[in-house]
């Protein structure tokens, strides 16, 4: 969280000086963001960013093409903090906002890489592999992975550096490697849930397999009962039965829940480094062959369009683009699409309200350009499953708006 005393500094007077009466009169905040300080003249909105916004630096784009009111963006971020905001202007049509970058004193222009030069920086976000190598050290699971597979309401979630389970979005498993053997946790490894850590150096013996298995069973039962809105994890459960009903989205098998993937961060690391972990929820093919990158989200949210725009173009990296065509079984000439996948938020008492998006998701879609191709669906009835009815809106529709902005 930003420093309120530093921000306050930044939009009342850092942000003037720079500015130099450059970009028209100062305009109050009130009703917009309090991160960002606001300037406009007859033709051009201006918002500027100040360093002590971090990672929310790249919300001003998010907001300000809402904000802008069919008018010109000029969007003026720190030095430091170019990268996210760059990438995706890559794929906002041009003519709607320019980029211009401060130190702290004065303001410069910045000129748009070419789709080329952004594409070849995906290049250097390295691809993760599917799942680990356990190496021989698998074996010493023996047919406990094959029990664990055959649960109906269990699905495996494997990160590039460990194997998981999960039940509705809960992980009820995982099997970590270390030195020499493995670590297997069963159950919930939360506070107020029943888990245990096996250090297994070879094959547990028949009475260590049935702890595991009564763990985890007890794990599934309580996931599947569990009506505590403030500890289901909603975005996760909400993948899970997607994933199960993923033919009512029009895909095909295989269909990948979380693939692990690469965004753009606003601020470099002190490594130099640019890219953060993500994971698209649900990737898969339809029909035609097409490959649809899923997007779910529980209730509004400011960054859904770009978090999506992300991982479409992260997949349009040569290698990226390559080698998920593989996992997929498909021509690495497959076009992609992205799809919005918006569930109702859950109430204290279970009920699953009206399917809704941020305020400013219809300024952001509009201003995508026009290869970039987007659907979204909306359900209301996806907690507590296991059944779900999920509706695609026509051409260019969007779920109903919030009242009120996501973020402040």
């Amino acid at each position: 969280m930003a420093d309120r005393a530093a921000r306050h500094t930044f939009n009342t007077i850092t942000a003037l000086e720079i500015g130099a009466n450059r970009w028209g009169k100062s305009v109050s905040p009130m009703g917009l963001s309090k991160r960002f300080a606001y300037f406009e003249d007859d033709k051009t909105f201006t918002m500027v960013a100040g360093i002590q916004e971090g990672e929310d630096v790249q919300r001003a784009l998010a907001l300000g093409l809402s904000y802008r009111k069919n008018r010109p963006l000029r969007l003026v971020l720190p030095d430091s903090h170019l990268h996210a905001t760059q990438m995706r202007l890559g794929w906002i049509k041009p003519g709607i906002v320019s980029l211009w970058s401060h130190n702290g004193r004065d303001a410069r222009k910045r000129r748009q890489p070419s789709e080329a030069t952004l594409l070849s920086r995906v290049g250097k976000a390295r691809w993760s592999k599917p799942t680990p190598s356990l190496s021989k050290r698998a074996t010493i699971l023996g047919s406990f992975a094959e029990w664990i597979d055959s649960l109906p309401d269990v699905q495996p979630a494997h990160r590039q550096d460990y194997r998981s389970w999960q039940c509705r979005g809960r992980g009820v498993l995982r099997v970590e490697r270390r030195q020499s053997g493995v670590d297997v946790t069963a159950g919930v490894n939360r506070s107020g849930y029943d888990h245990r850590i096996f250090e297994l150096a070879g094959a547990p013996d028949a009475r260590t397999i049935e702890k595991i298995k009564a763990l985890v069973l007890v794990a599934v039962e309580q996931r599947l009962g569990d009506q505590d809105a403030r500890h289901m994890d909603a975005e996760n459960w909400l993948q899970s039965v997607l994933r199960e009903h993923s033919d009512q989205l029009g895909l095909a098998e295989p269909v990948i829940r979380e693939l692990a993937a690469w965004r753009p961060r606003s601020e470099a690391t002190d490594a130099g480094a640019v890219w953060g972990r993500g994971f698209v929820d649900l990737v898969g093919l339809d029909s035609l062959g097409t490959v649809h990158l899923v997007e779910t989200k529980v209730g509004p949210d400011d960054l859904l369009v770009l978090q999506g725009l992300d991982y479409y173009i992260w997949s349009l990296g040569t290698k990226n683009k390559r080698r998920l065509c593989e996992r997929l079984d498909v021509d690495d000439q497959a076009t992609a699409v992205i799809d919005y996948v918006i569930g109702g938020s859950v109430g204290s008492d279970g009920a699953v309200g009206v399917p809704l998006v941020s305020e400013h998701t219809r300024a952001q879609v509009d201003a995508l350009r026009d290869d970039v191709v987007w659907s979204f669906y909306t359900t209301q009835n996806w907690f507590p499953g296991p059944e779900i009815s999920i509706h695609r809106l026509g051409a260019r529709g969007i779920p109903k708006s919030s009242a009120k902005s996501a973020g402040d």
